[in-house]
């Protein structure tokens, strides 16, 4: 769950939804029955690209993780 409200999040043209992923992601589900959470997650949210985004979500953290990697390596 932890990956598809950031993944959702993420996807969002939400400035403010941003910042929050950002600053606090758990404002994000302190309220499952109102926004942001309701904005994220509702009868319009299409399974398929929820899947989707998370699968970019792993894509780009497995990238981030690499080029970190690769950072401290090279500080070493």
């Amino acid at each position: 769950m932890d990956e598809a409200i950031q993944a959702q999040a993420c996807a969002t043209k939400d400035l403010f939804i941003i910042a929050l992923l950002k600053v606090n992601v758990s404002a994000l589900i302190d309220n499952i029955t109102k926004p942001p959470y309701k904005k994220l997650f509702n009868d319009q949210t299409n399974t398929f690209a929820l899947y989707n985004n998370v699968q970019a979500l792993r894509i780009v953290d497995n990238f981030v993780a690499q080029k970190n990697q690769a950072v401290q390596e090279k500080k070493n």
